[in-house]
């Protein structure tokens, strides 16, 4: 399953939101769909998602098996019964740099649209490897055309004189 949830921010607080799943008709919608608390400890999926990484991958929450990380890792979900729905999960967050106007600023700020989520009832099926290289790359073109519809900037394009349309 495919997921596109996007972001808001409610009482300074942030969430995400189901916008639109490879399957029309889920389960997982029923009887309602939920917003889910980012930030809060109490999505460790998203949480660690965002986390600037060290080791030089791209951001992201990756468990092959999502019931033995969650005994072993004390993994938090608010979905309840969430391992009926999928067993191994790879998230990337839909994200850019922000220019910040302070250079002397050291923590980097990011403008958060959405998270990427792809999951599965099977175990072992994901990787951290190719599959995150290739989400990370649509997450990033994802951010680019989500950024162009809301208004956030434009493209300029030269003609053969150098001047801008």
């Amino acid at each position: 399953m495919v997921t596109l949830k996007l972001v808001t921010t409610e009482n300074e607080s942030c969430y995400a939101h189901t916008y639109v799943r490879s399957l029309e008709l889920s389960n997982r919608d029923f009887p309602e769909r939920h917003k889910y608390a980012v930030g809060s400890g109490e999505n460790a999926g998203f949480d660690q998602a965002l986390a600037e990484r060290e080791d030089g991958l791209p951001s992201h929450f990756y468990s092959p098996n999502l019931g033995k990380s969650q005994k072993a890792n004390g993994y938090t979900n608010q979905r309840a019964h969430f391992i009926r729905f999928y067993n191994s999960t790879l998230i990337i967050p839909i994200r850019a740099l922000t220019k910040s106007e302070e250079k002397a600023e050291r923590k980097r700020k990011f403008d958060l649209i959405g998270f990427l989520c792809v999951d599965t009832l099977s175990t072992n099926r994901l990787n951290n490897g190719f599959h995150l290289f290739i989400l990370s790359a649509l997450a990033d073109q994802m951010y680019n055309f989500m950024s162009l519809m809301r208004g956030k900037y434009t493209v300029t394009c030269g003609d053969n004189n150098g001047e801008t349309n």
